[in-house]
């Protein structure tokens, strides 16, 4: 598979390269909902706005799910980055991945 932003969820399985999921000009990116599915206790996801902040960061914990719920949506503003190059990333690979439902 290969990422797709273009969906809601925006679906990201291919942790090679950063990803751009929105740039500031844009206006903020608004989620409801950010499950990570990862098979490895200990997996990071993470998001930075776009002068390199950590914005959002999940944790796998024991189980193959992980779930934030923002309940009516949180506007993550500043641009939105998937970092791939960035510490905060750990183990992420095939097999894995994380959906971002959208308000």
């Amino acid at each position: 598979m290969a990422n797709n932003l273009n969906l809601n969820p925006i679906v990201l399985d291919t942790f090679s390269a950063n990803v751009v999921l929105r740039t500031k000009d844009v206006g903020p990116l608004t989620v409801k909902r950010i499950t990570l599915y990862s098979a490895t206790a200990g997996d990071r996801f993470a998001l930075e706005d776009e002068d390199g902040t950590p914005i959002f960061i999940i944790s796998q914990d024991a189980t193959l799910v992980q779930t934030i719920d923002f309940g009516d949506g949180f506007g993550f503003s500043n641009g939105v980055v998937f970092d791939y190059d960035d510490s905060l990333q750990s183990g992420l690979g095939a097999g894995d991945y994380v959906l971002i439902y959208l308000k």
